[in-house]
């Protein structure tokens, strides 16, 4: 499923800063530099690793991006969704293969896509995320307490 447009708000915003640093070259390259760097890395960035589809299928959620590899999050595989801590920040997908970051323009219109991480997950909310049970609640083997 196709993610929403405002996607791509990191990239433009990067290639405005750079747009900003060249108006200021006529003061200074410091100044210029130091707007345009950023903004150069912010845009590359936005545009390359910008996700373009999440998909939920019957084994998992695959998070495709513009220009990286896809990432690949399996139910039984995942072991925390941690929803963002700031305005500006992200939710935390963390499998045994790796984490990834889906921003908030990335489920926009599609939030029902982390609904089905935790539930094909079996995750359960506690500390102020979504958890993989531990093993003893998934009739796993229970250490035995000292």
């Amino acid at each position: 499923m196709r993610t929403s447009r405002a996607t791509w708000l990191a990239g433009f915003a990067g290639v405005s800063l750079v747009a900003a640093g060249a108006l200021g070259l006529p003061r200074g390259l410091g100044p210029a530099v130091v707007v345009m760097a950023p903004g150069a890395f912010v845009a590359v960035t936005g545009f390359a690793a910008r996700v373009v589809a999440l998909e939920s299928t019957g084994r998992g959620l695959v998070i495709r991006y513009a220009a990286r590899r896809s990432f690949f999050v399996p139910w039984s595989g995942c072991v925390e969704l941690r929803p963002p801590r700031t305005p500006l920040g992200g939710w935390r997908v963390s499998a045994r293969g790796g984490s990834r970051t889906l921003m908030p323009t990335d489920v926009l219109g599609h939030e029902r896509m982390l609904a089905a991480l935790v539930t094909g997950s079996e995750l359960v909310f506690q500390g102020g995320a979504w958890r993989a049970r531990p093993a003893s609640a998934c009739g796993g083997a229970v250490s035995p307490a000292a």
